[in-house]
């Protein structure tokens, strides 16, 4: 999720990732429409310490020229010790 406008502290976006489930699971969404409109999302735990996430966007515009695709992957790793938390995110965007 992405914080920004009236939100935003001087220009600063703020990411928030998905949460690391504490139990397996994974979810997939497909959406289409007119005008070559195509969206795949999927998500998936390993019910421990990873969450992956992978999201893509294709549209071909309604007039020649119009059109975009976007590619999304972001991968969230967590490793937790005594007294402390390890958060990594990496967030890969074509």
């Amino acid at each position: 999720m992405l914080y920004n406008g009236s939100n935003a502290v001087h220009g600063v976006i703020n990411v928030i990732s998905p949460a690391v489930s504490n139990r397996e699971e994974m979810s997939v969404m497909l959406d289409g429409g007119p005008h070559d409109y195509a969206r795949a999302f999927l998500s998936s735990s390993d019910g421990k310490n990873i969450r992956i996430n992978a999201h893509g966007d294709h549209d071909g515009g309604y007039i020649d020229d119009s059109g975009f695709d976007q590619q999304k992957l972001n991968v969230k790793f967590v490793e937790d010790h005594d007294h402390y938390r390890v958060e990594n995110f990496v967030e890969m965007t074509t």
